[in-house]
């Protein structure tokens, strides 16, 4: 696994702070009859304004710097030239390399006015991620943040599909391990301080089977077009409470 003392601090917490500001920047683009496509090349010319590179481009072929998954497409949705309409569920994931750190991240975005419903689903999955988070500490396991991610999924009344989960992170966008968003607690590699994590579950509000779009063979859709969630921070192990990189956003200059 990648451990902290083999990155630099200063450039790892610059490389999460312009995602999450680029994370902001995704909030205020996603309105009516704005495009995916138009929200991904306005974050793309912002993580390089910053001389940072979008690590998700050439990431096994995939030729763009987020992937926004619209309604029932649950991740790594290929933008479209499609315009948003008024209630949408918007998810945004977004990696940033900066000098070879690597931070990963994604919020769930609803296009104008929530529902219950949405709303509901939206919080559940962000519970999720901050029980996930605070589970990374030093001395647990893998399988203590997938238990809590599973619960706090669960306990809301949704469910995470099992073929996606969280990862290592570091010199490279995915590293080892791989976190399931289900589990049982006391399983799995055990947690090390300094490591550096991306956790990300994601809530679906029906059925977790999914399918990849044979045009583009990258965006995934649930099976029966139900709604889902996802949220994503990097973070790293400590022996109290995890640093989140990708939560603190800057408006300019340097840290």
């Amino acid at each position: 696994m990648e451990v902290f003392q083999s990155l630099d601090i200063s450039l790892i917490t610059y490389s999460g702070r312009i995602l999450a500001s680029a994370l902001a920047l995704a909030k205020t683009l996603i309105k009516i009859e704005s495009t995916p496509l138009y929200i991904d090349r306005k974050i793309t010319e912002f993580i390089l304004s910053y001389n940072a590179v979008p690590s998700f481009i050439g990431l096994g072929e995939y030729p763009y710097a987020t992937c926004i998954s619209v309604n029932d497409q649950v991740v790594h949705a290929v933008p479209t030239r499609k315009p948003l309409k008024r209630g949408d569920v918007v998810t945004v994931d977004i990696g940033v390399s900066y000098k070879g750190h690597c931070t990963d991240a994604a919020r769930t975005f609803v296009v104008g006015k929530k529902s219950r419903e949405k709303k509901n689903l939206i919080d559940a999955v962000n519970i999720a991620l901050d029980d996930g988070i605070k589970a990374a500490v030093a001395g647990n396991r893998i399988g203590d943040i997938s238990y809590a991610i599973q619960r706090a999924v669960e306990l809301n009344g949704y469910r995470s599909p099992l073929e996606f989960g969280g990862h290592g992170i570091g010199t490279k966008p995915h590293l080892d391990p791989f976190i399931s968003n289900t589990g049982m607690k006391g399983l799995g590699v055990k947690l090390l301080e300094g490591i550096c994590l991306a956790i990300e579950p994601i809530a679906m509000a029906g059925s977790i089977e999914v399918f990849v779009d044979e045009a583009d063979t990258f965006t995934c859709y649930s099976e029966d077009g139900c709604l889902s969630a996802h949220a994503e921070d990097t973070i790293i192990v400590t022996k109290t409470v995890p640093i989140i990189l990708t939560r603190a956003t800057f408006s300019g200059g340097n840290i």
